[in-house]
Order: structure tokens, then C-alpha cells, then sequence
């Protein structure tokens, strides 16, 4: 996940409280008004405790104390999917039903070893729908013991949820760890074997 903080915002006139994210290359604003804002239209900088924005959106400010400045290197240097993901060069990753070719080009640029069998450190598992979260148990032999299994599944669908994808998680005897965006269009829940069966 990005950044999301509780906080006082103004924006464009408007002002009021609200839920603050920055999640996907965007600052997201719900709460007294609603604000969706590419950060590479943004410029920031961090003011008395301020987050200032300005864009050809408009321009409003962001009540977020000590962590404005963390806000702003964050905004100026954005984390790739990868290192969301926690994928590092010489990691042994399997992919399994996940048909995201950036997703593909992303993992042979930062030169993991994609591996068709296990046990490997990754396994990025693609759940289409709810059915497919009845295999997961059976994914265990293919992830080291302190490996971990990302599930990758749409977003806003009613074939899956994000509660069932939790449910599927503690019935294979995994525990969820991370949730991340994986794309405008997935989310991908992390899943890893409990410290005491390792």
C-alpha cells in the first residue's frame, strides 16, 4: 500500500476532513470532497506541517504535521510495483495464472529467476474468480517455508472479494501479511506460512 493518513484539507475553496492516500500514482482525497490527482501533473513541497499541492487541477493544501516531508520524497520518488511487492534481483519467483505482461517485462528487467516449479521465494498466483482460491492449500510445496504466496485478484468484482480471499488464506492455514495494488485494475493480498509451522 502507499501512504494514507486522516487529516484537514483545502482544495480549489473547499475545505474539511477527510482520508488522505497516495496510492498508484495518485493523491486520493475522500472525505468533505472528493479529489483524484495524478501526482505527475503535481508540484509539492512540504509547509508548516502542510503538504502544498499545485497542478492545472488546482492548487489546495494538506494538514499532515511532521510527516509532510515524508509525503513529498515519496510523491518526488515513487516506489515501482516491484518494490512494493518486495521482489529483489537473484529472487526465485513463480507466476501462475497472472497474465499482466508489464507485470512479466518487470520481473525479467529486475533480473529475478522465474522458476516453473518451487519451492521458490514468490509465487504470484492470478484468482480470476472465487474458484480458483480453493487451491490454494495445495500451493504450499511451492513456496520456501518463509516464502510468500501473492494472490492477484480484480478489483471491484463480485466473482471475488477481498473477504473471500482473506477467508481462503486462514482455511489453506496461511495468514495474511500485505495487501498491495498491484494494478489500476488487481489487487494482490500476501499470504505466508505461520512462524510456528515453519
Amino acid at each position: 500500500m502507499g501512504l494514507e493518513a486522516k487529516c484537514r484539507a483545502q482544495w480549489n475553496g473547499e475545505a474539511g476532513e477527510g482520508k488522505l492516500q497516495l496510492e498508484m500514482g495518485e493523491l486520493r482525497f475522500r472525505g468533505a470532497f472528493r479529489l483524484n490527482l495524478p501526482i505527475t501533473q503535481a508540484t509539492v513541497e512540504a509547509r508548516d506541517g502542510k503538504l502544498v499541492v499545485t497542478s492545472p487541477l488546482g492548487e489546495g493544501s494538506f494538514e499532515l504535521g511532521p510527516a509532510a516531508g515524508k509525503w513529498v520524497v515519496q510523491i518526488q520518488n515513487p516506489k515501482g510495483r516491484l518494490d512494493k511487492l518486495g521482489v529483489k534481483a537473484g529472487l526465485r519467483v513463480m507466476v501462475a495464472g497472472v497474465a499482466d505482461l508489464d507485470f512479466h517485462e518487470e520481473l525479467q528487467a529486475r533480473n529475478v529467476e522465474v522458476v516453473a516449479g518451487g519451492p521458490a521465494a514468490m509465487l504470484f498466483y492470478g484468482a480470476e474468480e472465487s474458484g480458483a482460491l480453493d487451491h490454494l492449500a495445495g500451493l504450499e510445496t511451492s513456496i520456501e517455508r518463509d516464502g510468500a504466496i501473492w494472490i492477484v485478484y480484480p478489483k471491484g468484482r463480485k466473482e471475488i472479494t477481498e473477504n473471500q480471499v482473506l477467508a481462503a488464506i486462514r482455511t489453506a492455514n496461511f495468514v495474511d501479511t500485505k495487501v498491495c495494488a498491484f494494478s489500476s485494475t488487481h489487487t494482490a493480498l500476501k499470504a505466508m506460512i505461520p512462524v510456528a509451522r515453519r
